[in-house]
């Protein structure tokens, strides 16, 4: 018994340790420094890290981490209640729907914390090795979607017309951010149109139909489609 007392004392000795050794970064008016980089926070809704890595600092009280397949160099993250807020090194640009380039996706529900389906990346931007396995390819979907939502007519959707059974979370991915993700909405209102919505810019525009007939083929929705 008393093995185990001391043996959790030293777990619990050597955790604080560790805790008290880690950097603590400096706050800055958009962001913080720490390890003489500053690191600005990303847009709201604009990219969320997928998975964290290791311990990296102490900022106000909270523990940051790498980003995992990301350089500590480039960026960060804060665990919010599950959402990785990334943190991006104060030279490098905003990331923008356009400039993140999608290649690829993970469709998760209303809720954004199932995942359900994806959009697979085109076989050229896969190893050789990888290749040819993949159901489908649908980097195409991708394009559509960032030059829809770039490109494309805003429209205003009321908010009692949006079908929540309806909405889906889009988890854009990139072949330039590997680590990172960019969130978009796709949902339906109840004249049976969809949409598309990106919350970093602000804006919604009608679903293209090719995005629109794969969705329909891959998630439950309520109604018709009037825009297929």
């Amino acid at each position: 018994m008393l093995k185990k007392i001391i043996s959790a004392a030293l777990a619990a000795a050597i955790a604080f340790a560790l805790c008290a050794c880690a950097e603590k970064a400096k706050t800055t008016e958009n962001g913080f420094t720490v390890r003489g980089r500053e690191y600005l926070l990303c847009d709201d809704f604009s990219v969320y890290g997928i998975t964290k890595g290791e311990k990296y600092a102490v900022f106000n009280g909270e523990d940051v981490f790498t980003v995992e397949f990301e350089e500590p160099e480039r960026f960060l993250c804060v665990d919010d209640s599950g959402d990785l807020i990334i943190y991006r090194a104060a030279d490098l640009p905003k990331i923008t729907l356009e400039e993140f380039g999608a290649i690829a996706a993970f469709i998760y529900d209303s809720s954004n914390t199932r995942w359900i389906d994806s959009f697979y990346a085109d076989d050229e931007f896969l190893p050789e090795e990888q290749r040819g396995i993949n159901e489908s390819q649908d980097t195409a979907l991708c394009y559509s979607i960032t030059r829809a939502l770039t490109e494309g007519e805003s429209v205003e959707v009321s908010a009692d017309d949006v079908l929540v059974s309806n909405r889906y979370f889009i988890r854009l991915l990139s072949q330039k951010y590997p680590g990172l993700y960019y969130p978009v909405v796709f949902f339906g209102d109840v004249q049976g149109r969809f949409y598309l919505r990106d919350r970093a810019a602000d804006r919604s525009v009608v679903c293209p139909r090719d995005v629109l007939a794969r969705m329909i083929g891959s998630v439950p929705t309520e109604g018709g489609a009037e825009n297929v």
